[in-house]
Formats: C-alpha cells, sequence, structure tokens
C-alpha cells in the first residue's frame, strides 16, 4: 500500500464530498447519501503504480523513486457508483449525456481532490464516458474500503496509473484545467525522454508543459518462480506462472516464455481474465506454461501480447528514464540448481 502523505482518519459513511465546476456550481453530500440515492455497481480493476519495476532499470542507470520489483500492482473488486451518473444527476438537466454537457461547459479535465490535500486529474473523455468505468468507490472486496486503501471514498480510474485513483476524496472538479501540484504538473509522473540522466539535465525543464502519465503499456510479470527459488539439479523443465496486463482496457491474447533469451519460446496457457469485455479488460490474466530447460543455472524471459499489438521491450535500457516510469521490458526470474 502507497500514500504520499499519512493516512487520514475515517469517519465512514459521515465522509462528506462535493461535486462543482469552474463555474463555481458545487453539491456536496455524504458516502451515506452516495449508497442510499445510488444504485451500486462493480469494476474489477488490477491498479499499478507507473514506478513498478523501477528497480530493473537501476542497472543502466540510477533512476529516482523506489526501486520496486514487480509487485507494485493489485487486484480488487471495487464497488461504489459510476461517477457519470453522479456527475449527471447533480450539476446537469439532461441526465443521459454527461460528457457532452461538461464539454459544453468548457470541461477537459476531471479533478480528484483527496482529504490529505493531495490531487490529481484525469481527461474529461475518460472520468465520464460509460466505456471509462471511472466510479466513486466506497467498497472493496465486498468489504468497506481500509483506510490504507483509500476508504471510506476512492476514485477508482480503471487502465491508469495508480496516482490517478484518488484516494479519500473530498472534492470532484470538472476544470478546464489539470489538477494543481508535483502529482500532476511536477516532474513526478510525467514521461521524460532517456537522454535526460541526470540532475542537470532537467536543469530549466518546464514539467508543466510535459504529458501526464495516464494509460500504462501492456505488462508481464512472473509470480513464480519467486528471487531465490532453486530448481533440483536433475530436472529438465521448471513450471512458471504470473501474470498480465494489456494497455488501455486491451485484452491479452498471447504470453510466451523463453529459457534461452528469447531464441525460442514457448506459449502459456492463459487462465483467469479471459470473460472481460472487449476493451474494458481492467484486470490482469494470469498465466502459466510448463518450459523446458538445459543445464547449470536458468534464466527465464516472457513477454505479453494485448489485442492493439503492443510489444514488450527485450532490456530496461529500451524505456529507461529518470524518474523509472512505465518499465515494461521482457521480466526475468533466475534460477540457481540445488542438490
Amino acid at each position: 500500500v502507497r500514500n504520499h502523505h499519512p493516512v487520514p482518519l475515517d469517519d465512514g459513511d459521515a465522509h462528506k464530498f462535493s461535486v462543482t465546476t469552474d463555474n463555481g456550481a458545487e453539491v456536496s453530500l455524504s458516502v451515506a447519501d452516495l449508497k442510499k440515492n445510488y444504485s451500486k455497481t462493480t469494476v474489477t480493476a488490477t491498479m499499478q503504480c507507473s514506478g513498478n519495476r523501477r528497480g530493473h532499470m537501476n542497472q543502466y542507470g540510477k533512476t529516482s523513486g523506489t526501486a520496486w520489483g514487480s509487485g507494485a500492482a493489485s487486484t480488487a473488486e471495487w464497488a461504489g457508483v459510476p461517477l457519470r451518473v453522479v456527475v449527471a444527476d447533480l450539476l446537469f438537466k439532461d441526465k443521459s449525456a454527461p460528457l457532452t454537457a461538461a464539454k459544453a461547459l468548457g470541461a477537459k479535465h476531471v479533478i480528484f481532490e483527496a482529504k490529505d490535500d493531495m490531487q490529481a486529474s484525469v481527461p474529461v473523455e475518460k472520468a465520464l464516458s460509460e466505456l471509462g468505468d471511472c466510479m466513486l468507490a466506497y467498497e472493496m472486496n465486498g468489504q468497506p474500503i481500509p483506510r490504507d486503501h483509500g476508504g471510506p471514498l476512492r476514485a477508482i480510474v480503471p487502465g491508469y496509473a495508480g496516482v490517478r485513483n484518488v484516494k479519500w476524496v473530498q472534492r470532484v472538479k470538472l476544470s478546464s484545467d489539470e489538477a494543481e501540484g508535483a502529482w500532476q504538473r511536477g516532474m513526478n509522473y510525467k514521461a521524460m525522454p532517456s537522454h535526460w540522466r541526470t540532475k542537470q539535465d532537467l536543469q530549466g525543464v518546464d514539467f508543466s508543459a510535459l504529458p501526464s502519465i495516464h494509460e500504462l503499456p501492456v505488462q508481464c510479470a512472473f509470480s513464480s518462480p519467486a528471487p531465490g527459488d532453486a530448481l533440483p539439479i536433475d530436472e529438465d523443465s521448471v513450471e512458471v506462472k504470473g501474470w498480465a496486463l494489456g494497455s488501455a482496457g486491451r485484452s491479452i491474447h498471447r504470453v510466451e516464455v523463453s529459457a534461452d533469451g528469447g531464441e525460442t519460446w514457448v506459449e502459456a496457457d492463459l487462465e483467469e481474465g479471459l470473460d472481460q469485455p472487449y476493451g474494458r479488460a481492467w484486470a490482469w490474466t494470469t498465466w502459466s506454461a510448463e518450459v523446458p530447460v538445459g543445464e547449470g543455472p536458468v534464466e527465464l524471459v516472457a513477454r505479453a501480447h494485448d489485442l492493439g499489438g503492443g510489444a514488450m521491450p527485450r532490456t530496461p535500457a529500451d524505456v529507461w528514464n529518470i524518474r523509472g516510469l512505465n518499465n515494461n521490458s521482457w521480466p526475468v526470474a533466475r534460477l540457481e540448481r540445488s542438490n
């Protein structure tokens, strides 16, 4: 669980939040009102930090931030109310087309402001589209959202970087501008070129002019074998497992594993996650494979393909950046031999 500030106290169903616009119209309600006045829906989504697998980049150049392995991701079923439903009901006479109405007001972004003073925003097209599946959530896996995970009210923005899924929401604003602050306009979550390698290279850069990271690239990771595992010396194959996640809601259609540096590949069996709606595959797909191996230590690599044809680069060097964001190179699992 990752938080930018200390975790606020949880006031449960009494927690109040407001919905507003640049024009000043503002309506407040509580989580209890949200539960009482609107039908509950669910969405299952994998939430991933854009710095997931940052640590794997450090062998090619020091990055700035927590040196995550592949564990800065998790999947949950979220329950609450679609954001577009709440916005349409509270702000617009025509309840049927909140995105059209918001654009008519000049809104380009939806800003989520948190109780801990953090804020982030997403494009209005994502926030208010029926296919975006954005939600004001109050349950996680069938229970009230724990404080550490953003309870009692969290914005869920499936397919977007974890930072856009703002915790402890107390204000939702339709705006012509992006959110203020380091998490939206500073360098923390910005797409930067690989040749910016030192602090000197960043001198004079207007980070607010750089695009903010929203959607994440196709990703793949091993869940087994784990670091430190060993393979008996007489074994000539190894069972591997993992997960893969497509970009922008695209389904995973193939995962491959290699034990010879990518010379030959074994196609993995795709398991949970295959039944997600087209274009709305927000949760990971799990996979497994039995891979033949040679003698001595074993090094496995994997790659995933989504329906958009998204490719994974071979090494972290191909996607390196000073913030260590969006590393979706082939994951590596190494196994020593044991007697």
